[in-house]
């Protein structure tokens, strides 16, 4: 799902919370009047500020920045399975490089200001 989607679906829940008298009364769909709250609100719908990429991180999402050279590089969350030998690990961020091969990332102060994030498919 994109975020907009994402996004649809809980206008959608939170809207059909209210009574009738408090419903859209026009002759136009819910979408159309979401559709004109996301196009006045949000520009472009990719997370483009940190906070905004570690919450898609956290909902499952894998995330890049346009400026990283390498083709098919993102970052994901590891969830660890939780174990009776080793229930210490946590889970963390991690890298797919170029290469294919994942490992822990942290993020660099350029990443964090970073404004060039989006979701990958």
């Amino acid at each position: 799902m994109t975020p907009k989607e994402i996004a649809f679906g809980a206008f959608k829940e939170a809207t059909t919370r209210f009574d009738n008298a408090a419903m859209v009364t026009d002759a136009r769909s819910m979408e159309d009047h979401f559709n004109d709250f996301w196009n006045s609100t949000t520009p472009d719908p990719m997370p483009r500020d940190f906070g905004s990429v570690l919450t898609s991180i956290n909902n499952g999402y894998k995330l890049a920045r346009d400026g990283w050279n390498g083709k098919g590089m993102y970052v994901t969350l590891y969830t660890p399975e939780i174990s009776k030998t080793r229930p210490e690990i946590l889970p963390y961020l991690e890298l797919k490089t170029a290469e294919g091969n994942f490992i822990p990332w942290l993020p660099g102060w350029s990443d964090i200001r970073a404004e060039d994030w989006t979701v990958v498919e």
